[in-house]
C-alpha cells in the first residue's frame, strides 16, 4: 500500500496558539497558493516554484500590458498574487521597456502569419480539460490554485505565444 503524506501541522505547531484545527490547514494552502516562500522564508514550506520567469517576455507577453500590469497589478487581474509595486505610469513604462530589452526571442517570434480556424480552438477549449482549471466566458472553475480566466488573455499574450505553447 502506498504512505499517505504527512501534513506538517501534525510535524509542529506553536504550543500558545491554539485556534480552529482546519484553520492552520487554511493558512498553509494560502501560503502555498500565494507562494509567499518566493519570497520569505516560511517554516514547513519549501519553495515549489518561484514567480514566472520573465527571460522571454518579448515573445510571451504584449508591451501595453506588461505596462498596466506593473502600474496596477490588482487592476489588471485583481485575484493576483504578485503583490502592487507601487510603480506611477512612467516608471511602468521604464521597467517594461528594460524587461523587454533584456529579454531573449525564442522560436514563437517567428515572423509567419498565424493561421488558425477559431472554431476548432473554441470546441478544443471544451474538450481538451483547459476550463478545468480556467475559466473562459463564464465558464470553468476558478479556485485559488487554478490557471485563471481566459476572456483576455489576447491581451497579455501575442499570437504567436499560443502556437509554441500549445504545441510543446
Amino acid at each position: 500500500f502506498q504512505l499517505d503524506t504527512i501534513r506538517p501541522r501534525w510535524l509542529f505547531h506553536e504550543t500558545k496558539s491554539v485556534g480552529n484545527a482546519n484553520e492552520f490547514e487554511r493558512g498553509l494552502d494560502l501560503v502555498r497558493a500565494y507562494r509567499c516562500a518566493a519570497c520569505h522564508i516560511v517554516p514547513g514550506v519549501e519553495l515549489d516554484r518561484m514567480g514566472p520567469a520573465l527571460s522571454h517576455l518579448v515573445d510571451r507577453t504584449q508591451h501595453d500590458w506588461l505596462v498596466r500590469w506593473l502600474e496596477d497589478t490588482h487592476r489588471v487581474r485583481a485575484d493576483a498574487t504578485m503583490p502592487a509595486t507601487g510603480l506611477n505610469s512612467d516608471e511602468s513604462r521604464a521597467v517594461a521597456a528594460f524587461l523587454i530589452s533584456t529579454s531573449k526571442t525564442g522560436e514563437s517570434n517567428a515572423k509567419d502569419p498565424i493561421k488558425g480556424r477559431p472554431e476548432a480552438g473554441a470546441e478544443l477549449v471544451q474538450s481538451l480539460g483547459c476550463l478545468a482549471c480556467h475559466t473562459l466566458a463564464g465558464n470553468g472553475t476558478a479556485n485559488m490554485f487554478g490557471g485563471g480566466s481566459l476572456d483576455a488573455i489576447g491581451q497579455k499574450r501575442p499570437a504567436r505565444f499560443f502556437r509554441g505553447w500549445l504545441t510543446k
